[in-house]
């Protein structure tokens, strides 16, 4: 699920963690953390919380799933 706050401009990408690999989504906040301020957390599930630049805030959490989910691929996870 991806929610928007963009009065805080801020991103949150909660994902299943029963389906998505932790180490994938690690490897995907570090090849974004230039284009945003990133952070990872784990509690029932993996949360991402990504504060980008303004004009980035309505895609760039669907291009860190896609991304999340192209690093599992790649991987033989998917």
């Amino acid at each position: 699920m991806i929610s928007f706050d963009k009065n805080r401009k801020k991103v949150i990408v909660t994902m299943n963690k029963d389906f998505y690999n932790l180490d994938s989504v690690k490897k995907a906040a570090e090849a974004f953390k230039d284009a945003a301020d990133i952070s990872v957390s784990v509690k029932d599930k993996i949360i991402v919380s990504i504060m980008p630049d303004e004009n980035m805030i309505d895609i760039i959490g669907y291009e860190f799933c896609n991304y999340v989910l192209s690093l599992m691929k790649n991987e033989g996870l998917v």
